[in-house]
């Protein structure tokens, strides 16, 4: 979604046209979903919802935007440009609240992470290399050794 916004945003402020910005909206929200899926770009995770895409930058580019418009008379690209900036913040929050129960099943279920499962190892190694043996479900259990 951070792609569309900035599409729109970028859009509404140099062509001023509102069915231009939809138009750009639609046409990022396609490309960020198609990037999202077929490659793994670093550098546009780190550009789009990390800095462009990021709430203070887009707030403030809506704003400045918004009162470009505004002073232009371009009232009803305003709109469109709002309307689109809300229906990405709701979009967020609704998608968020239908993934939590998805993301707390996932952590219930999936203890170990490869990632995880390799640092397990390592430190067992380690330790058996010390002379130690680590208990691993100390804190599972929640006892605790006084």
């Amino acid at each position: 979604m951070a792609m569309a916004e900035v599409a729109a945003i970028i859009t509404a402020f140099l062509t001023s046209d509102w069915f231009f910005t939809l138009a750009a909206w639609i046409i990022g929200l396609l490309m960020g979903g198609i990037f999202l899926e077929v490659t793994y770009s670093d550098l546009l995770k780190r550009i789009f919802p990390l800095f462009l895409g990021s709430g203070p930058v887009v707030i403030i580019a809506t704003i400045v935007c918004g009162i470009y418009l505004w002073t232009r008379g371009e009232y009803l690209t305003l709109v469109v440009l709002i309307a689109l900036w809300f229906l990405c913040k709701v979009g967020a929050i609704i998608t968020g609240i239908a993934l939590a129960p998805l993301i707390y099943f996932m952590g219930k279920t999936c203890q170990n992470t490869h990632v995880e499962s390799a640092f397990i190892t390592l430190c067992n190694k380690k330790a058996h290399k010390l002379g130690i043996v680590l208990d691993w479900y100390l804190y599972e259990n929640k006892t605790h050794v006084q």
